[in-house]
Formats: C-alpha cells, sequence, structure tokens
C-alpha cells in the first residue's frame, strides 16, 4: 500500500521521506476492494521515538474493528515488521493502523526521549492465503509441455523451449549465436538459484 494512500482526519499521520509518522493519537487508514474472500495477512514495518516510561502502542484495525495490538519497542535503525491475519470477506474494507499512546515531556533531561511517536514505513496486505495458484496461461503450456527428465537433458529442454519462444518472438528462427546467447543466460540463472520457469 503506498504510504501517502494514508489519511488520518486529524491529522497525526504526515508522509516524511520514506515514512508516515504519526505525531498524536489517531489513525492512519485507507480503503479498497478485495476482489476474493479468505484470510489475508496484514504486515507493517515501523519504528518509534520513545518517550515516557512505555513504548509506542500501535494497533492495526480493519473496518473499525481492532486485529491485532503492538508495542513497537524499535527505533528507527532497527524498524520491525508486524504482522497479523484477519479474515474478510469480498467487498470494500478500510485498513487503518492506530497510534495509541501519544506522549511528551518537553523537560526531560535526554532530548531524545521527550517526544513518543511512531513510524511507518511500508503497509503490506497479501492473500488470500492458501488460495490455489491460477491455472497456467496457454503460452505456459506450450513453453512448458515437456519438462526435463528422463531423455531429455536441461541443456536441450532450454535448447527447444527458448529456440520455440525466440521464434516466435522473432519471427523468424534463432540464430545459432542467439539461441546460445539465451540458453547460455538461462543456464546462469539456474546456476544462482531461480527455478527453472523464472530462468
Amino acid at each position: 500500500i503506498p504510504l501517502d494512500a494514508l489519511r488520518s482526519p486529524n491529522d497525526a499521520c504526515r508522509l516524511e521521506g520514506a515514512g508516515s509518522g504519526l505525531y498524536r493519537e489517531g489513525v492512519a487508514a485507507t480503503e479498497g476492494p478485495l476482489d476474493e474472500a479468505g484470510e489475508y495477512r496484514i504486515r507493517v514495518t515501523a519504528y518509534g521515538e520513545m518517550a515516557g516510561d512505555e513504548p509506542p502502542r500501535m494497533a492495526v484495525r480493519v473496518d473499525g474493528r481492532e486485529v491485532q495490538r503492538f508495542d513497537v519497542t524499535v527505533t528507527e535503525e532497527a524498524a520491525q515488521v508486524y504482522e497479523c491475519t484477519v479474515r474478510l470477506p469480498a467487498g470494500r474494507h478500510r485498513l487503518g493502523i492506530a497510534y495509541l499512546n501519544n506522549f511528551r515531556d518537553p523537560e526531560s533531561r535526554d532530548p531524545r526521549r521527550r517526544d513518543r511517536n511512531l513510524f511507518l514505513t511500508r503497509v503490506e496486505v497479501a492473500g488470500p492465503l492458501g488460495a490455489p495458484p491460477p491455472a497456467p496461461s496457454e503460452a505456459y503450456r506450450r513453453l512448458f509441455a515437456r519438462l526435463p527428465g528422463p531423455g531429455l537433458s536441461t541443456n536441450e529442454f532450454l535448447r527447444q523451449a527458448l529456440g520455440a519462444f525466440a521464434g516466435r518472438a522473432y519471427r523468424r528462427p534463432p540464430t545459432a549465436d542467439e539461441l546460445a546467447a539465451l540458453t547460455g543466460f538461462a543456464q546462469r540463472r539456474l546456476g544462482e538459484g531461480v527455478t527453472l520457469e523464472d530462468a
């Protein structure tokens, strides 16, 4: 979720640099549709500025209902991911990140502990979790019709699959040099540990 999509009715939230700061108690919220019902994972990367005798307290809310509350005990150098899951129906939903315990002590001897604030650097929503992967496209099925195995080495598979793909892309058969460059690139990617599909 882009941080500039987060809004707070009392201007508690301000976008600054790479993050959004909540400088008083309030909620930074955004709204959007979910196409499918299911369980969703919400991940908030956050850190705090410390003041008083407790850390900034953050709550994740969906449609005004609190899903989970967190004490944000880390500062900017160690920003941490706070994660929760929630089951939601399809349709529009409002996601809010609430700052619950603002505190100021302008007389503190340590200037770094005079104002407690909460900062968000990333907000993600993923899901629905456990949903079956989408059916492969026709192009995928053509490219991966026959996978490496007995009788077909990985190198020969790459030559055949990339040769067919390049022929459609170039609208002519690839030259031996072009095919060697494509298979060489794919073999290097496989050597780096990527899957055959991503190579």
